[in-house]
């Protein structure tokens, strides 16, 4: 998965200047990335690294620098391994009007979030921000 959305921003950005997401290819070009994994210890791409040891304390590690927020791209384990680490300040939860019939959870145990704010789309679409109690 890793490997198709680098490959997509960068081909958007290099290949695809008519394209309608070309400016949102250049700013996921150029923002820094960085990728969590096992077993991959040389991914290829611009403004990437790979990180391979404690996903605790590197998540610790990037929300001590100085700069701006981090946002997670990943699957339910990944995700629901920051979750139960307490290290998610902001939840952007889509619900969309389809029934999928089931799916991964990404709460391992109840956690209790208070609604923010939420804004609803044309199609049904409903973004709403969550914080942790």
């Amino acid at each position: 998965m890793t490997r198709g959305f680098i490959d997509h921003w960068e081909d958007t950005l290099d290949n695809q200047p008519a394209s309608l997401h070309h400016s949102l290819a250049q700013q996921m070009v150029s923002m820094r990335k960085i990728v969590f994994s096992r077993t991959e210890t040389d991914i290829k791409g611009r403004n990437l690294e790979v990180k391979n040891g404690d996903l605790a304390a590197a998540v610790h590690e990037l929300k001590n620098q100085l700069g701006k927020d981090i946002m997670v791209y990943g699957g339910a384990t990944f995700v629901s391994s920051l979750i139960s680490q307490n290290l998610v300040d902001e939840y952007y939860i889509f619900r969309r009007p389809v029934a999928i019939g089931s799916g991964l959870s990404i709460f391992s145990e109840q956690k209790i979030l208070t609604l923010e704010s939420s804004i609803s789309y044309k199609n049904g679409t409903l973004l709403n921000k969550y914080l942790p109690v």
